[in-house]
């Protein structure tokens, strides 16, 4: 998933707001920092979506929150 991440932003499809939101999803969709495939409770997935809610809201800038401005440059 990152890679394929790193290869939409780096080719100039998604901004670096959207690459950052990107690498959070797939964070929680792939369960985080496990060592290994197991099974995991319910609540372990909704505390990484919490962490990650929480980062990107700490991390926003209200100005360039969803990188339109910069989609529209780009055109």
């Amino acid at each position: 998933m990152r890679v394929g991440i790193y290869m939409m932003k780096e080719g100039g499809y998604i901004t670096e707001h959207e690459s950052h939101i990107a690498n959070k999803l797939a964070y929680v969709m792939t369960g985080g920092e496990l060592s290994s495939p197991s099974w995991v409770p319910e609540q372990y997935i909704l505390d990484l979506e919490r962490e990650a809610f929480l980062s990107w809201l700490a991390s926003r800038n209200p100005r360039s929150a969803c990188g339109a401005s910069s989609r529209r440059e780009r055109r």
